[in-house]
This record gives C-alpha cells, structure tokens and sequence, in this order.
C-alpha cells in the first residue's frame, strides 16, 4: 500500500499519475480521494458543511462509503495506492460542523 498525503494543491494526483505508468494497472489499485471519486456529491455536501445546511456527519459517511466501495472494487489488487488517507480527509475535511444539530 502507497499512501500519497498533503496539502490540497501539491501534486498528489499527478505523482500519482507518474506512479501509474510504471505499473501493470491489472495488479495496482488506485484509490481517489472522494471529491475525485465522486465530484458532484462531493462538492455538494463539502459546500453544504462549509455553509451549515449540511451535517459534518453526512459528509463523513459519503467519505468512507467512497473508500469502501473502492477498496471493494480493488480487493484482488496487489499494490493499493491511496490519494489521502481516509483518515486524513476525515480531519482535514470535516472538522468543523457548523450545523447547530446535536444528534
């Protein structure tokens, strides 16, 4: 497993991409962040949280869901390469809630 991290902005899609080219693709799996995986969701609900229409928590699941179903889609792989690990976009991207919900 391959995690690349950092910074929205610094290259991880396109080292990636480099990294793509050496490998046979039938054993690698490639593993996007979400708002790659799944752009319009993923701006939706990000913009939701951003302005409070939307609960922190709805946006953490569409995150891990996106992760799920690609580690499932990627299960017989051999090399896994993560852009961002789930981890980290959960932090990076969801922790401020600025819905006043409690539940």
């Amino acid at each position: 497993m391959l995690i690349f991290t950092g910074s929205i902005g610094v290259g991880k899609t396109s080292t990636i991409d480099a990294f793509m080219k050496y490998f046979e693709t039938e054993s690698v799996g490639r593993i996007k962040e979400y708002i790659d995986y799944s752009p319009i969701e993923g701006k939706k609900l990000l913009n939701g949280v951003t302005n409070g229409t939307i609960r922190n928590y709805t946006l953490q699941k569409f995150i891990i869901q996106c992760y799920k179903e690609q580690l499932e889609n990627n299960k017989n792989k051999k090399l896994l390469i993560f852009e961002r690990h789930p981890r980290e976009a959960l932090k990076l991207l969801c922790e401020i809630d600025k819905t006043k919900k409690n539940n």
